[in-house]
């Protein structure tokens, strides 16, 4: 019985498949054998531990050990057989130990590493290994020709394109821009005729401006038509010079819609190119289209000076007189309004018809500009009225003082202050800024 174990041992499938033959077997044709065995309590231990044994291989069954014989045989098996040239009355080995042989030194060859196939070039005697031998006697298998790889056509990478700095790519997380008054063709129209018709003395041509009326007109229309949807986005500079330019360029359609003035029996007073002489110049019921809307002159004054909130605005405004304000040989504009503005304050308060001082008599000789409705409000309601100088003097003469302080050189401002004088104001001059003929 052991010994039919320890040959059928070598396979683990038919060991475990006679454990449960056997069993069944001797219990049905051998039944006295099967009580011998399989009844008594100890000659069943020592079954069990001996088929325990044969299943975990101690006689063989165990895990069987991983061959290189395969990979050795794929090796050879692309080999041809080598045939031994025997001479003639020579005893020869049956063929098949030939070929055993040679499948053993292969085997042995390709299990050998690399180093130890490597001829030895340090013996003198020239003694090749065996396996090197074997290799020269055998015919080498033809290389395998490499499939005929077809070159793809070279081709060159596009030229680079250089972005233009000039040219700037629009950001998509960037917000619009505002638009601006400097954008709109109205600006364009009135910084033209204030170029073209105004010298820098504040002077205007109104008989080459009659002739050449076109971007007068143009600039009217502009400011009619302009949305007031864009206003709205405008910047605080952009309005006030929107409306500083836009009472300016009305007041010359004033004069010349009426151009050559012909003078009123009735205001004789005046002189006879005078703005006074056109019926309704400044009335309440000239009307004028700005963005859609009527507005008259004084309405538009009045806006400016309230969004404004500074009196320097008022020495801005063209009344079409000698005495107003002096119109600027170009159009306001929003990035430079600040310095414009106090251009023309310096301008103004130089005119000895507008501001004089006189040491001897301690007097001090305004324009009647001072005393206009809308300019005196503005002058009132300014910072200038609360400057605590000048307190001995009436609110409305405080706050001129105060602002012609400030905007003075420092030797007449210093003796402004240093004495008390007198203020007197001059009668207005209506005559017509009109540039006289050479």
């Amino acid at each position: 019985m052991v010994l039919f174990l320890l040959i059928i041992g070598q396979n683990r499938f038919i060991a475990s498949f006679f454990v449960f033959g056997f069993e069944k077997f001797m219990k049905n044709h051998y039944n006295e054998c099967f009580d011998m065995i399989f009844c008594n309590t100890t000659m069943r231990y020592i079954s069990i531990l001996l088929l325990l044994a044969l299943s975990f291989g101690v006689f063989g069954c165990g895990p069987e050990e991983k061959s290189d014989a395969p990979l050795a045989e794929e090796v050879t098996a692309d080999l041809p057989v080598v045939q031994p040239v025997v001479d003639e009355g020579m005893e020869t080995e049956p063929e098949t130990a030939i070929t055993k042989t040679a499948v053993e030194i292969v085997k042995v060859t390709y299990e050998k590493p690399a180093e130890e196939i490597a001829p030895n070039t340090d013996d003198n005697t020239g003694s090749k290994p065996d396996a090197e031998a074997v290799n020269t006697d055998t015919e080498k298998p033809e290389a395998t020709e490499k499939p005929e790889t077809t070159e793809k056509p070279k081709t060159t990478p596009p030229a680079e394109v250089k972005d233009d700095p000039k040219e700037k790519t629009p950001n998509k997380d960037a917000k619009p821009s505002r638009p601006k008054l400097v954008d709109t063709e109205f600006f364009k129209k009135c910084d033209f005729v204030f170029k073209n018709f105004v010298d820098k003395k504040g002077m205007v041509n109104y008989r080459k401006l009659r002739r050449k009326k076109r971007e007068l007109l143009a600039a009217v229309k502009e400011l009619g038509n302009l949305p007031t949807a864009i206003r709205i986005l405008w910047s605080k500079n952009d309005e006030k010079a929107f409306l500083l330019n836009a009472h300016n360029i009305l007041i010359l359609k004033v004069v010349i819609d009426n151009y050559p003035i012909k003078p009123n029996k009735w205001f004789f007073m005046y002189p006879a190119n005078s703005i006074k002489h056109i019926p309704g110049a400044r009335g309440e019921k000239k009307f004028f289209r700005v963005s859609g809307l009527n507005y008259t002159l004084v309405e538009i004054e009045d806006l400016l000076l309230k969004t404004a909130k500074d009196p320097k605005y008022c020495f801005a405004l063209s009344n079409a007189t000698m005495m107003g304000g002096k119109l600027r040989n170009e159009a306001y504009h929003p990035d430079k309004l600040d310095k414009q503005i106090d251009e023309q304050v310096k301008k103004y308060l130089l005119d000895p018809k507008n501001l004089s001082i006189d040491t001897h008599e301690k007097k001090i000789y305004l324009s009647s500009m001072f005393k206009l409705k809308a300019y005196k409000t503005s002058f009132l309601n300014s910072r200038y009225a609360k400057i605590k100088r000048f307190r001995e003097k009436k609110p409305d003469v405080k706050a001129f003082l105060n602002f012609i302080f400030l905007n003075i050189d420092a030797k007449r401002a210093k003796e402004l202050e240093s004495a008390g004088y007198e203020v007197n104001l001059r009668k207005y001059d209506w005559l017509l800024n009109e540039r006289p003929l050479r």
